[in-house]
């Protein structure tokens, strides 16, 4: 219940294919608490950094959270597709489990694409 929360994953799968389902899985209902969820995490940008492609992604505050940002990172390792994922607050100091909750939930959604 701190600050922030990372997890990653790699895939036998290009870094485009990896990151072809990644704006699919930002909307999906895995991030929305209620089916009209006013506070569902929200696709902002994708820029790339040599070869790193970063995802940036919101949640406003809500009733659990001052709100979220998840960044996702998708690089080429090898043969393979590493995906770095992190949610930090964007203001408070106890998150009461949402970065978890978002870094768990974005990278369970994309396995369950992935594999």
């Amino acid at each position: 219940m701190g600050r922030k929360y990372s997890g990653s994953k790699v895939y036998d799968r290009s870094p485009d294919e990896v990151w072809a389902v990644i704006s699919g899985v930002a909307a999906q209902a895995a991030f929305k608490e209620t089916a009209a969820d006013a506070t569902a995490m929200t696709f902002r940008a994708k820029k790339s950094l040599k070869d790193v492609d970063v995802a940036s992604l919101g949640r406003r505050s809500a009733q659990k959270t001052w709100g979220e940002n998840l960044e996702v990172q998708v690089r080429a390792d090898g043969e393979r597709t590493r995906v770095d994922a992190e949610s930090k607050l964007k203001f408070g100091l106890i998150d009461w489990g949402a970065n978890r909750d978002n870094v768990e939930r974005f990278l369970g959604a994309l396995d369950a694409e992935l594999n």
